[in-house]
């Protein structure tokens, strides 16, 4: 049987090639004959640079790229030796994923000055997952006096998770002085979990401004499960104001169950307006199991409006009840009862139950789905 949209695509390369590039990733079981008459529109010798060939032309990689279309790569790789809609080229080529590309990318990657070309190079790389490219990307991060390619590749090499990066980007992130490398240096440092960044990274925390980077920082030393991060973290809860700081160490001493951190989270969860803050404490406190928590817990669940904070504040009871005596998980069992009849915290609320099940509290579990049926 013929194919139909094989047909009205090779059609239309002849008649309207624009408009058949568009239509291209739509068709189903073109026949390759179909796919070189696309593919040729990349190395037709009669093109020009007049605005419609370059936009049919861009077209046609999009195209060849998006069906990652491996003997599209050859004719792609021309084009990047010519410039010819070079981020076009980049982006076909790092979803077609073949490892054929990996050379021609790695000799323009060593021989650019731009920090575009690199960045766009170095993720490409990257979308290919290509082993090859490390040792390059290594020597052109400590060799670099430019901001923009060091901020790129180290982001890049933190995506490869490539340890081998992280000497060098703990000398950077001790000799830079730009809030944009150190912020993609600690992002890195984050993907890699490198515990060798401890030190350092508790340096950076006590002498850092930048909101972004003291929240990856917290949550980089979480990760790490630094034990001596506890102590600094505590003193920046305590000064810092920026509620997406407080929500990141919230979240790491949650993290690492510190029960050092139980009373100023404490203290926060009384001063605290903001909803996000709050329900990161609350999971927080729910971690560490703490059951000094669970009265301020109970009374924001009564003041409190908010489903996210509301939901936290749940789940966090759930985990605390593991550790509280009979009579004050009949407390919160018979508070959860005679306070909530929303509809989207039920199956929470049926959670924390289950888990007091676990310890032969029939009577209250029976209590609650009475109520509820």
């Amino acid at each position: 049987m013929s194919n139909t949209s094989d047909k009205i695509i090779n059609l239309l390369i002849d008649l309207d090639p624009f408009f058949a590039a568009q239509c291209f990733p739509m068709a189903k079981n073109v026949t390759s004959e179909t796919e070189d008459k696309l593919i040729k529109i990349l190395s037709d010798k009669a093109k020009d640079e007049t605005p419609y060939y370059l936009d049919l032309e861009s077209n046609a990689i999009y195209s060849l790229g998006i069906t990652k279309l491996e003997r599209a790569v050859e004719p792609l790789l021309a084009l990047l030796e010519d410039g010819s809609n070079f981020w076009h080229v980049i982006h076909a080529l790092s979803v077609i994923k073949s490892e054929r590309a990996v050379e021609p990318l790695l000799a323009l990657l060593q021989e650019s000055n731009d920090d575009m070309v690199i960045g766009s190079i170095a993720y490409a790389l990257v979308e290919i997952k290509a082993e090859k490219a490390v040792e390059p990307l290594l020597v052109l991060l400590q060799e670099s006096n430019d901001d923009m390619v060091i901020g790129s590749i180290a982001e890049v090499l933190g995506e490869m998770k490539v340890e081998k990066a992280v000497e060098p980007l703990l000398a950077l992130l001790q000799e830079s002085n730009d809030d944009m490398v150190i912020e993609k240096i600690v992002y890195a440092l984050v993907e890699i979990k490198a515990e060798k960044a401890e030190e350092p990274l508790l340096a950076l925390l006590k002498k850092s401004n930048d909101i972004y980077v003291l929240g990856k920082i917290a949550e980089t030393l979480g990760k790490i499960k630094s034990r001596k991060a506890v102590e600094p973290l505590l003193a920046l809860l305590e000064k810092n104001k920026n509620n997406e700081v407080l929500g990141s160490i919230a979240y790491v001493l949650g993290e690492m169950k510190s029960e050092k951190a139980v009373e100023p989270l404490l203290v926060l969860l009384q001063e605290s307006n903001d909803d996000m803050v709050l329900g990161k404490i609350a999971e927080a406190l729910g971690k560490i199991k703490s059951r000094k928590a669970v009265e301020p817990l109970l009374a924001l669940l009564e003041k409190s409006n908010d489903i996210y904070v509301l939901n936290r504040i749940v789940a966090a009871l759930r985990d605390i009840s593991s550790v509280c005596s009979e009579t004050r998980n009949r407390k919160i069992i018979s508070f959860l009862v005679k306070t909530f009849n929303k509809e989207n915290l039920k199956s929470n609320i049926y959670e924390t139950i289950e888990n007091l099940k676990k310890n032969s509290r029939r009577r209250f579990l029976n209590e609650l789905k009475e109520f509820y049926e």
